[in-house]
């Protein structure tokens, strides 16, 4: 028996205790400035002009939410009788799929970026409709609670608070971030992706439990030679089915809602307490509108140690000034007379905000990364599609960028051709790369005669002949 590490041995030992969801039923994050009580008037709006207001020209240009997703899926070449059957009945349910889209626009962009960070499958992204329909609140009979469907141990285990104020499994940011971090150490045990997902459902202990059956009988291990309970059987081929759908609305004959894909709200820290009516009143939102975005609080105040609200970005401005001028009358009956004032709120951090940038011409064929962008971003700035940088660049969408790093921002001469090795990743399929590089499959196999495997095996080196740099 292979020896295995003590930390790889301490991951698996907790994950085995702990299972997140429906077998039960179910970016770089930094602490938000903080201004002090009654900053000057003139501090607020100058925040405001240089991080919340994205010229109109801007709004105009961003892209789609569901479309930017499809376009980093890498899951979809999955195909079997499975799938399709759970395609069929998402067809004959095209309201489920309405209300996924409509529950899903207020928090897609924060998921979107999360999954992103943390180098999931964009497929990934889609789970909390799985779980959850992409409601908040959802609450299961086992006791999993929230988007993601932790049950109360494992949300302790990813450090989401719970207690008779507070309920981290239904914080929207908070409860992603332990989500795609449970999801990302499940891959790290199991080396697949569609097997993380499995245990997510099932549970580790119990995934284990089937693929020794299989290893006893000399029969495969992925995830659809397992014998594995109804649900988690359907699990899997929903998500993929879903994926499928959204990345070819037409083909399905369904219509995807438009969601701009750009921050929608900003967290805020704050260290006072406050009734949520009075916390909706000074971000000028409903109380239902409110909840919607902060449906993790248990009462009806917040805690009284410091908390991040969520609040639209369209508010900011708003909620900022009427708290410094407002706060003290509508100070909640739950605090003290004779306690100190303290920090009344903190500004929004920064990178929860779209930031304002204005369309530049490109001076040459090259663009060097500056500190803090992405490739979303520079696209935007330059007027330009991401997935068009990123294969004039020959890298992948979502590999974060260095600073310093030259991106090709106008497309190669196509003169001269070049021979590169290319790395098989996760996904990739024969049709994926030909279309990527702008390569024709008959020249791939031309190419690569003897070496190509059906499927693709990850890791494996492709030859390919592409246009060189001038």
């Amino acid at each position: 028996m292979l020896k295995q590490s003590p930390a790889k041995f301490l991951i698996i030992a907790s994950l085995l205790l702990l299972q997140a969801c429906s077998n039960h039923q179910s970016v770089i994050d930094t602490k938000p400035a903080t201004l002090t009580a009654a900053p000057e008037k003139k501090h607020i709006l100058k925040a405001k002009v240089t991080h919340q207001q994205p010229p109109k020209k801007i709004l105009a240009k961003t892209i789609d939410s569901w479309q930017y997703l499809a376009s980093l899926f890498s899951l979809t070449h999955i195909d079997n009788a499975h799938i399709q059957r759970q395609i069929k009945w998402f067809l004959k349910h095209p309201r489920t799929l309405e209300s996924i889209q409509k529950n899903a626009e207020p928090y897609l962009y924060d998921i979107i970026n999360q999954v992103q960070a943390k180098g999931l499958p964009a497929e990934f992204a889609l789970l909390p409709a799985i779980e959850s329909g992409f409601k908040a609140r959802a609450y299961s009979h086992a006791g999993a609670s929230g988007l993601w469907q932790f049950i109360a141990a494992t949300g302790k285990h990813y450090g989401l608070k719970q207690n008779k104020w507070y309920d981290g499994r239904r914080d929207i940011h908070a409860s992603t971030h332990a989500a795609t971090t449970y999801l990302k150490d499940l891959h790290r045990i199991n080396k697949d992706w569609l097997l993380a997902l499995a245990s997510y459902n099932l549970g580790q202990g119990n995934l284990n439990r089937a693929i020794r059956r299989n290893k006893k009988r000399h029969k495969p291990t992925d995830f659809w030679s397992l014998k594995l309970p109804k649900e988690t059987r359907l699990y899997v081929p929903k998500l993929l089915a879903l994926a499928k759908i959204f990345a070819q609305p037409k083909k399905y004959g369904i219509s995807l809602y438009a969601i701009p894909y750009q921050a929608s709200f900003a967290r805020v820290k704050v260290n006072s307490q406050l009734k949520l009516s009075t916390a909706a009143k000074l971000s000028n939102q409903s109380l239902a509108d409110f909840k919607l975005l902060n449906p993790a609080f248990n009462k009806s105040h917040t805690p009284k140690k410091a908390y991040d609200l969520l609040i639209p970005i369209d508010n900011m401005q708003s909620f900022a000034e009427n708290l410094n001028r407002d706060f003290p009358k509508h100070k909640s009956q739950w605090l003290k007379n004779n306690q100190p004032q303290k920090t009344l709120y903190a500004f929004a951090e920064k990178k929860a905000i779209t930031p304002t940038v204005e369309f530049i011409k490109p001076p040459s064929d090259y663009y060097t990364v500056k500190n803090g962008e992405s490739l979303w971003l520079i696209a935007r700035r330059l007027d330009l599609h991401s997935k068009d940088i990123a294969q004039w660049s020959h890298i992948n969408l979502t590999q974060p960028l260095r600073l310093g790093q030259r991106l090709r921002i106008s497309p190669p001469s196509t003169n001269t051709l070049t021979t590169i090795k290319y790395t098989v990743r996760f996904g990739d399929s024969l049709f994926n790369i030909s279309e990527k590089f702008k390569i024709k499959l008959t020249d791939l196999h031309k190419w690569n005669t003897g070496k190509l495997n059906n499927p693709l095996t990850t890791g494996q080196q492709l030859t390919l002949k592409i246009a060189a740099n001038p």
